[in-house]
């Protein structure tokens, strides 16, 4: 697995969907999906704006990214998956701040 980093200068300030919001900014789960995928977050990205895999608020559609991506998506869930072999992103509060600060 090669790894990303959002902030690459290469992709950070690419667009999510039609959004203002950026890779450098939101990107995260768009450059965990490109690990996974093993294109770079740039490929994924353009795949992604392509089919409008963003909604409004610049978050993936993972249904509909995984089509795409021909790949499956099974859903979120909140403890570790039971086979661990299986490819896993996984969301995490990434601030002390109060409330979910998705990352």
């Amino acid at each position: 697995m090669r790894l990303y980093g959002q902030r690459d200068k290469r992709w950070s300030e690419l667009k999510l969907g039609k959004t203002e919001l950026t890779v450098g900014q939101y990107g995260c789960f768009c450059v965990c999906l490109a690990m996974l995928d093993g294109r770079s977050p740039n490929i994924i990205l353009e795949i992604l704006n392509k089919i409008e895999a963003f909604n409004s608020e610049g978050k993936i559609l993972s249904d509909k990214a995984a089509i795409a991506l021909k790949t499956s998506y099974k859903g979120k869930v909140k403890n570790r998956p039971s086979n661990k072999m299986l490819p896993c992103i996984a969301e995490c509060d990434s601030s002390p701040a109060p409330g979910w600060q998705q990352h």
